[in-house]
């Protein structure tokens, strides 16, 4: 692999990194304000909270594609 293609690649894992953080931050929003609503059927407050719940995991991934990345805050 040159030096162009290299580049290119992290360029393209970075900005994957922060679609997936901005992703993961609506996902939390969204699910947090579905939870937190009195209407909600049962069978769409699980959902919500499926998601909620899968979120700890994804956050865990992302840590792990920002330390591959090199990234100092990976706690974002």
């Amino acid at each position: 692999m040159e030096g162009n293609d290299v580049m290119q690649l992290k360029m393209t894992v970075s900005r994957l990194h922060r679609l997936g953080v901005a992703n993961l931050a609506t996902v939390l929003n969204l699910s947090q304000a579905l939870l937190s609503a009195d209407s909600l059927t049962p069978a769409a407050r699980e959902a919500a909270q499926m998601a909620f719940d899968s979120i700890q995991e994804q956050i865990d991934l992302l840590k792990e594609i920002g330390e591959i990345e090199g990234d100092v805050d990976v706690e974002q």
